[in-house]
């Protein structure tokens, strides 16, 4: 066998190591690589003549000089930097001393102790590579995976001018570039000004090579000044999580969908976890499959994502899947879907929805099937009353039994789900045919006619996350009478106010107060979609917080939070409207507006009625972790909670504790994952927006912020930019706040606000209903508006032309 071997005639017995190995596999996969030279493990260094007698035979005169070890570059262990590597090698002299300096790095302290503790390897063992040099003009390293987040929708690729030697070394940092796997698309790039070699290639061959290699991979490139691109190594990424922040994404059917968290991002903040995908994720989802299906635009409902997807642990809805209705149904409109989810419409350049139209006649029976489902609402949501009331879950007598009722209790809470959504669509079809009245059917409506609109649905009786708010007010108001019980609450702590309250004994009716209130409202809480959030009823300090803040308020200025002239004010502002419109107009709206009011009600109410039902399951889960951390199947309670439904399941009946690793990984991961903020809406797979360059924020010439009004009114005061409970916490009376969204945990917080701007929402959103309630100014849907304003602030909100302007 000859002394050096290329690296395309190599016996398969041969001794190559792990870099010779990868070069290998590139060659015979077709992917450029310079001529290559492989020195095995197992044959004696070349004499200086011989090697003498080679060069002559070679075109080439400057060489790099490589070790390639038995575990180098593997699976387990890369060995980056251990070894030995020569550059710009001329000489057999010079070349035959590389070699030997690659052989002793073997018994190199550093690569003794990095075996030792990342690969032991019993014998180590250097084959050499030698590399003819390549003229380059470019060079750098690819990773098809962010090996530093362990995102895996994204990859690197850092890049210097000349030798790559320094950036691999670590001597210089060069560009770097992040990468869309699913596009292989480089955003950075079209604001770059300065000449770049074709990395777009470099990325394609990377992912081609990636397929290749079955996995992630981690590769080092050259590009001439004629620009052809070299591969000069390649390995796969070993320092990658088995639990990553992509671990539990769900795949799109197609790779340009339209997604958004609109809506889905204000029903649940944040990330979920695990659990709760599995829980109230397929709930929504197979609720929304449900109400297609029954109106037509669904042939089937399916226990797999259709609706909802999640990326990153953060939950969308598909817009794409929602727009077919509009190819069933007469008389639907894609801007009715955007109003409805998103509160206006879609950003410029989005793609339009690809319309498959039925016939007309499908499309008028899809309509007639579309008006008997919303008509049903109210024989549903008595259904929902029922399901909620009658559900219990039996006591835990064994693991295997007690998670079959889980189980069970999943499939129930996606029924509640599909009821909710008949009085949820409802509500929305009847605001879509107000805005469709005033607007003379516009395609989107002005904002005159959002203002009536709310206007018109504002003062709704029975709205149920309005009454949780009423409550809290009347026992503050109760407490601001009582001259013992006021100096209770300001001079208490928290905790200390919560114990007196909770005993009857010494609260007297306002412990009866506080107790109706938790059996009423006690199920709720701040992110109450998410099974790991504790509800109300046990973490109540939150609203004792409120209730001293409240008690301190009307001692300075006695007021009642709703006022008695309400309902007159209401009736002027009807009369107002209906003498604005034409006699036909009057007619419609006459007949619609109560139905319209109703809707808005019942859809609070089934909203209430699925999260207490979840809530009871929340309990069962909270129940299964304590008997499990019992049998020693989960380290702790909180585990339970990052694991999905079907892996309880395998832990319960196999006995499986590499699920307890997996959970605590998942649960290292979750804050990362919380941090995260996306774009409302993408096209395909998101991206985290602090992990790429983010356009400018366009801003009014005077600085004035746009958005949906949705409660009428204008108040002048101070910011309070909230992003988290924390902040909310810290919400003083009358300030402006300024949220990502709101949902019904945020209600004890509306008696301090002096109004309220979301950048997420909708006229039917939990804030703008609640806001309507109580004559709170209110604009949602201002994009940005945490980015563009800051505590401390003072500005114009202005609810009736949902604008909200800066003031001196």
């Amino acid at each position: 066998m000859p002394f050096l071997l290329s690296i395309t005639d190599i016996p398969a017995k041969a001794t190559i190591g792990g870099k010779a190995s990868g070069l290998q596999q590139l060659a015979a996969w077709g992917f450029p690589i310079p001529p290559t030279w492989v020195l095995p493990a197992d044959q004696p260094i070349p004499s200086v003549a011989e090697l003498t007698q080679w060069l002559a035979a070679q075109p080439h005169q400057r060489w790099a000089v490589r070790s390639s070890a038995t575990g180098e570059d593997g699976q387990q262990a890369s060995f980056a930097g251990q070894f030995e590597t020569f550059l710009n090698v001329t000489g057999a002299e010079a070349i035959a001393q590389a070699i030997q300096q690659c052989r002793a790095s073997a018994e190199a302290t550093r690569v003794q102790q990095y075996n030792r503790h990342q690969a032991d390897i019993t014998e180590l063992q250097v084959a050499v590579v030698l590399q003819a040099m390549v003229e380059a003009q470019w060079a750098g390293v690819i990773f098809t995976v962010d090996p530093v987040q362990n995102f895996h929708d994204r990859g690197l690729v850092q890049i210097v001018e000349g030798l790559g030697d320094k950036l691999v070394g670590g001597e210089a940092s060069g560009q770097s570039f992040v990468f869309s796997r699913q596009t292989q698309h480089l955003p950075a790039l079209a604001a770059h000004t300065a000449p770049l070699p074709d990395l777009a290639m470099v990325v394609r061959q990377a992912m081609q090579i990636e397929q290749q290699a079955g996995q992630p991979i981690d590769a080092e490139f050259a590009l001439d000044a004629q620009g052809q691109l070299y591969w000069l190594q390649c390995r796969p990424i070993t320092t990658l999580a088995a639990q990553h922040a992509n671990s539990l994404d769900t795949p799109l059917p197609e790779p340009a969908m339209i997604i958004t968290r609109c809506n889905v991002g204000e029903m649940m903040p944040g990330a979920v976890t695990p659990l709760t995908f599995s829980v109230f994720g397929r709930a929504i989802d197979l609720g929304l499959q449900d109400f297609y299906y029954r109106i037509g635009a669904l042939p089937r409902v399916e226990d797999k994502p259709y609706f909802v997807n999640q990326f990153y642990g953060h939950l969308y809805l598909n817009m794409s899947q929602m727009y077919k209705i509009v190819d069933n149904v007469w008389l639907t409109r894609i801007a009715d879907i955007n109003l409805s989810i998103a509160g206006g419409s879609l950003p410029e350049g989005f793609p339009s929805h690809q319309a498959q139209p039925k016939s007309l006649f499908k499309r008028i029976a899809g309509f007639a099937q579309y008006v008997r489902y919303f008509n049903t609402a109210d024989k549903r949501l008595a259904a929902l009353i029922r399901l909620e009331q009658d559900f219990q879950l039996p006591p835990l007598r064994d693991l295997a039994s007690f998670f079959e009722v889980l189980t069970q209790a999943r499939d129930t809470l996606c029924l509640a789900y599909s009821y909710h959504y008949n009085t949820s669509g409802q509500s929305g079809a009847y605001y879509a045919t107000l805005l469709k009245i005033f607007s003379g059917n516009a395609l989107y409506p002005e904002a005159v006619h959002h203002q009536w609109a709310s206007a018109l649905l504002s003062q709704v009786e029975g709205i149920e996350s309005a009454n949780a708010l009423e409550s809290l007010t009347h026992l503050a108001a109760q407490l601001a009478a009582n001259p013992e019980a006021c100096e209770k609450t300001l001079k208490s702590s928290p905790q200390q106010l919560l114990d007196w309250l909770q005993d009857p004994a010494t609260a007297g009716h306002l412990a009866k107060l506080l107790a109706a209130f938790m059996q009423r409202h006690g199920h709720r809480c701040i992110r109450e979609a998410e099974l790991r959030e504790k509800e109300w009823r046990k973490t109540p300090l939150a609203l004792v917080e409120v209730l001293q803040n409240q008690v301190a308020l009307l001692q300075r200025t006695p007021t009642d939070a709703k006022a008695s002239t309400a309902t007159t004010h209401y009736a002027a502002v009807k009369a107002d409207i209906l003498q604005q419109q034409t006699f036909g107009k009057r007619l419609a709206l006459r007949y619609l507006l109560p139905k319209a009011r109703a809707a808005v009600a019942k859809r609070e109410r089934s909203k209430s009625l699925c999260i207490s039902l979840q809530a009871k399951i929340k309990a069962g889960y909270h129940q299964l972790a304590e008997a499990l951390v019992a049998q020693q199947l989960l380290t702790d309670d909180d585990q339970i909670f990052f694991l999905t439904h079907p892996e309880i399941g395998q832990l319960i009946h196999q006995k499986d504790l590499q699920l307890l690793a997996i959970a605590e990984a998942r649960r290292k991961l979750y804050p990362q994952l919380m941090a995260l903020q996306f774009d409302d809406f993408s096209v395909g797979v998101p991206e985290p927006l602090d992990l790429r360059q983010i356009p400018p924020v366009p801003v009014d010439p005077e600085g004035v912020l746009r958005g949906v009004p949705v409660s009428l009114g204008v108040v002048e005061g101070v910011v309070r930019v909230v992003n988290s409970v924390e902040d909310a916490r810290q919400i003083q009376q009358g300030e402006i706040v300024i949220t990502a969204y709101t949902d019904v945990g945020w209600t004890p917080y509306f008696a301090l606000m002096g109004g309220l701007v979301t950048e997420i929402g909708s006229p039917l959103s939990h804030g703008a209903v609640v806001a309507r309630e109580y004559g709170l100014p209110a604009v949602v849907n201002v994009k940005n508006a945490r980015k563009l304003l800051k505590t401390g602030d003072r500005v114009c909100l202005d609810g009736s032309q949902g604008t909200i302007s800066p003031l001196p």
